[in-house]
Order: C-alpha cells, then structure tokens, then sequence
C-alpha cells in the first residue's frame, strides 16, 4: 500500500476471487471515522471473559454451615484462578453480596463480570450435596447447573466436587465462546465485512478443552 493513505483496513484473510485459482490475501479498506471497529489497543486480559463466584448459601439455615459456603467459593476461585482464559473477580469483592439480596445485572454492572456462579449446599451424616448454576448476565440466561453430591470427612474437604464444577464452568464459558464467535460472523457476513465466496470457509477453530487436574 501507499504511504500516507488516511484510512483503516480490515484483514479479511485469504480469499477466492473470480478468475483466479488460487487463494488470496485481502483487504478491506474503511474511512478512518466509518470504520467497523475500534482503533484503541486492548490487552488480552480486557478480551478474555470474567467470572464471579459468590459464597454459596446453605439450604439449612445454620451459623456453622455458613462459613461452609464461603470456603467452598473460595476452593473453586483458587481453582479457576489457574486458568489463562478466565479471568476471576477477587473473593473480596464477590463476598460482598453474601448477604445481599441483587439482581443478576446488578452483580454484573458492580464486578464487571460476564458470568456469575452461585450455588446451594447441604452438609450432613459425612455426606455433602452441592448444586451450583452458572448465569450469563447480559441474557440472564442459566448456561449450567447440575447437583453433585461426595463423602466427606469432619473437615469437608471435597476436591472432586470443586474439581466438578470448575470443569463444567470452563466448558460451558469456552462453549458460548464458540457460540459467540459463529454469529459474530454470520452478522459480519450479513453486513458484507466477509466476501460471500469466503463464507463457506470461515470456521471457528475446533474447541481444545483440557479438563482440570
């Protein structure tokens, strides 16, 4: 291209064009004010999709058990925090809605999240039963939620129940990703941002999901 050309240019990969056999590279060029994006840089971190994960609430209603619900968010922030795709809202800040009765958007709109992870429990007779859900706050809609239950011992340490659910989570986040992805694409196919004869080729790459050890 020229020097001193005053505009913005979307890469739209390699394309098959009229004519020509093979692929190539193109290019679409914008007004800089028209263009379809946004020229500020983004860290990687501001891309990435974030979680908050509140206490989780007893369905008895017991002091003791309390501190139970705290230690078992705690367990699956610590375990979430190792991913390099999630980033993870701080259990001081979740913990403040411990005792508070807010809607979904409002959690979201206060933390900055996503996602939001709440769960119920029941602790008894060396038995601990655990339902968590995962909500998406811009639709409200529940992505996930499933009931496991584990023996435990006098301290309730249950690694297989945390382990349980930070792999649900992460699939059920990587999944609407994917989802997300396919229709940003058909709506940059719509408004003409992908050439028609490149359409057929744009895929998301296939979903690489390892589960947490």
């Amino acid at each position: 291209l020229t020097s001193g050309l005053d505009c913005d240019i979307l890469d739209i990969g390699d394309c098959l064009l009229p004519g020509i056999e093979t692929r190539v590279r193109c290019h679409k060029i914008f007004e800089r004010s028209a263009a379809p994006f946004a020229s500020a840089l983004v860290s990687r971190e501001d891309l990435l999709p974030t979680i908050a994960v509140l206490p989780f609430k007893a369905r008895m209603d017991d002091p003791k058990a309390a501190v139970l619900g705290e230690v078992l968010a705690d367990d699956v922030i610590s375990l979430l925090s190792r991913s390099i795709d999630i980033n993870v809202i701080s259990r001081l800040s979740s913990n403040k809605f411990q005792q508070r009765d807010s809607s979904l958007s409002e959690i979201g709109k206060m933390l900055g999240t996503n996602y939001v992870l709440t769960g119920r429990y029941t602790a008894r007779a060396g038995q601990l039963e655990v339902h968590a859900e995962l909500s998406e706050v811009a639709t409200g809609r529940v992505l996930w939620a499933d009931t496991e239950s584990s023996a435990v011992d006098q301290s309730f340490d249950a690694p297989e129940i945390i382990s349980w659910i930070v792999t649900r989570v992460q699939k059920a986040i990587y999944t609407r990703a994917v989802l997300q992805v396919r229709q940003q694409q058909l709506c940059e196919a719509a408004q003409g941002l992908i050439p028609l004869n490149l359409r057929q080729y744009v895929r998301p790459r296939p979903l690489q999901y390892y589960p947490v050890l």
